[in-house]
């Protein structure tokens, strides 16, 4: 059940208790009847909110608590606490006034127990009954006029329920008054939880002036999930010099615990979110844990860029030599290969390794040139499919085994027509294709391959013939970007369900290209550059199917389009293509946390239409990197 109310953004019905009203409690027959309707009505799903079963477990993801699993790390999944319905599925709760104050009372001390942590969301709440609605805003009423420590978190989950402005101010002046007191900690949580523009603009600029100092020293403060510091560096509440002392404090509090912490949040950080720090304070805190970090997280403390300069060869030649032999290998890493270059098809296959910013050539001898072809990663299976090249023919399908390192290559045939500027990736062990240039057939259909039984059938049919589009999965569905028709940019985006064999639109980018990059990272839809008629674009734009709507993100350092493009790790990597002047060789990562993007390890060589996918198998990277590297390009 728990899966579902995620899905629907943790509906929060307005009934539920902690504790069932005893049986001898006089309620109104009238009111009881129609919300165990309502219920049923729920249950059944005919309001369109999500299923309602007896013992529904409701989770808040934070608690201010001490023992909560979210302090001690114990157990990051485990909930801080939950909510039941209990009787015939709810908690009834009458309009009469002598339970209202009952009622109140209850409600402020389990919020004021349990402070959630993010927003508070309920879709279609125009669907309540009169009558309960009436109630809520009865409530709400009431609570306004005694906002106040202890009533402050119930009151600003019925306010956010019913988006009432004029509570939310109310609430505001009581941030303001609160930020002097000791439960700073619990302010900002407040904070993150309201995500309310009013809060952003002077509520936490207000407590970051005021509490800063007085945070920093709370003794809370060494219990927080490393993420929270990187939150309250990225909304400014605190410095940047208060995180080293923060870890500095780790260090020195417990040696063993703590210096595990510091790594994570070095991790988290990276450099794009640091500025300029002293490098006494770093090579300090280097001192102190000689030995305990990670080699990366070292060479990320140590080399403080400023403006995309690192620090001199010497201090980096120093500290790579004393870490050498604790290089990491990566976990994951994205593949690049192919792509096109003064009209010559690349063959070479590269991996960016994460951990040491670099790129290794892998699978040498492998001779597979092509360029606007598919790759996809299935398992251990690399497959290469079509697209235009001078060495293979532009409609095989071919796969090499990554696992074995054999770099022998096994060919499943040819497509009778060619295969280039399709959308091809993994689908449940099989390889699904998506429209292409050239026949009426491939340009209009959705197609699925069994690499397994080596034969294709068709899934579904396309709205109209498509060229150059993109397409990522999410789930069980396929997000399609449409991006060119008889050579018009287009800006449709379709969900494809292949289980359903049914297309249908869903969305549409604010403005049409073609060319462009798509990939998926925790269920959003990102898009990335493309061509349009007035230029090539450096927008990001991303979707949520959940919401349905499209939203512009901070964009490229460089426009591009006909580029490689993965997610990975919560990071977005845009790779080669083309600018509408020459061929790139920059690539660049968006951090998707941190809303940011910076420039990494060029390619060697500048192309466009390259293909890149992301693996995430440490025993096959470890395979495809035979030895350790050194780099001075580390991040």
């Amino acid at each position: 059940m728990s899966a579902v109310l995620l899905e629907i953004e943790s509906f929060k019905s307005t009934f539920m208790v902690e504790k069932a009203y005893p049986n001898g409690m006089d309620l109104d027959d009238s009111t009881s009847k129609e919300l165990q309707q309502y219920v049923e009505m729920l249950a059944t799903r005919k309001l369109g909110i999500g299923e309602i079963e007896k013992d529904v477990k409701l989770v808040h993801p934070y608690s201010i608590e001490d023992t909560c699993s979210h302090f001690t790390g114990e157990d990051l999944k485990k909930p801080c606490v939950e909510i039941r319905i209990f009787g015939k599925g709810i908690g009834y709760v009458s309009t009469h006034s002598s339970l209202l104050e009952k009622e109140s009372s209850h409600f402020s001390y389990w919020f004021t127990r349990h402070p959630p942590k993010e927003p508070v969301s309920v879709y279609k709440i125009n669907s309540l009954p009169e009558h309960i609605l009436q109630y809520i805003i009865n409530f709400i009423e009431k609570r306004q006029t005694i906002v106040c420590r202890d009533h402050l978190y119930q009151t600003l989950i019925w306010g956010d329920l019913l988006q009432l402005q004029y509570l939310k101010a109310a609430i505001r002046q009581q941030l303001v008054e609160l930020v002097n007191c000791s439960s700073c900690i619990s302010i900002y949580c407040l904070a993150v939880w309201l995500d309310m523009e009013e809060v952003k603009t002077y509520t936490l600029k207000y407590i970051a002036k005021n509490v800063r100092e007085a945070f920093l020293w709370n003794e809370k403060i060494l219990n927080l999930p490393s993420s929270q510091l990187l939150t309250l560096l990225k909304r400014g509440m605190i410095r940047e010099d208060h995180i080293w002392n923060v870890i500095h404090r780790w260090i020195n509090a417990d040696w063993a615990t703590r210096i595990q912490k510091a790594d994570k949040l070095l991790a988290e950080l990276r450099l794009p979110l640091l500025s300029d720090f002293a490098y006494k304070e770093i090579t300090t805190f280097l001192e102190e844990a000689h030995g305990q970090l990670s080699f990366e997280n070292d060479v990320n403390a140590m080399l403080c860029f400023k403006n995309g300069a690192p620090v001199e060869h010497e201090v980096m030649y120093s500290l790579v030599e004393r870490n050498k032999f604790s290089y990491r290998m990566p976990s994951s890493a994205v593949i690049n290969h192919g792509g096109m270059l003064n009209s010559q098809y690349s063959s070479a296959i590269q991996l960016y390794d994460t951990e040491m910013n670099n790129w290794i050539t892998i699978l040498p001898h492998l001779e597979i040139r092509a360029a606007y072809h598919g790759l996809a990663l299935n398992k251990d299976d690399l497959f290469f499919i079509g697209g235009y090249g001078r060495d293979v023919t532009s409609n095989g399908i071919y796969s090499i085994k990554l696992k074995s390192n054999t770099q022998s290559v096994h060919c499943y045939g040819h497509m009778d027509c060619e295969i280039a500027n399709a959308a091809i990736l993994p689908f449940n062990d099989n390889i699904l294709f998506i429209g292409r240039v050239g026949s009426d057939l491939m340009s209009t259909s959705c197609l699925m391959f069994d690499p397994s039984k080596n034969c294709m059938h068709e899934v579904c049919s396309l709205p109209r013939a498509i060229s150059d589009l993109e397409a990522s999965k999410i789930g069980q569905h396929v997000y399609i970007v449409e991006s060119r028709q008889s050579y018009q940019p287009c800006n449709a985006i379709y969900q494809l369900d292949p289980g359903q064999q049914h297309v249908h639109q869903v969305g549409t980018m604010l403005f049409p290209v073609a060319g462009m990059g798509v990939c998926a990272s925790d269920d959003v839809l990102y898009i990335l550059g493309g061509a349009s008629q007035f230029g090539y674009s450096d927008a990001l734009h991303s979707f949520d199917p959940r919401e349905g709507t499209v939203r512009l993100l901070p964009g490229m350092i460089h426009a591009r389009a006909y580029f490689g493009v993965c997610a990975l790790n919560n990071n977005i990597y845009a790779i080669g293509g083309y600018d509408g002047m020459n061929d790139l060789h920059h690539v660049e990562m968006y951090d998707i946390r941190a809303g940011k993007w910076i420039l990494i390890k060029p390619l060697k060589e500048p192309c466009k239409g390259n293909k890149c996918v992301a693996l995430y198998d440490s025993n096959i990277i470890n395979e495809l990197i035979k030895t350790p590297r050194l780099s001075t390009d580390v991040i």
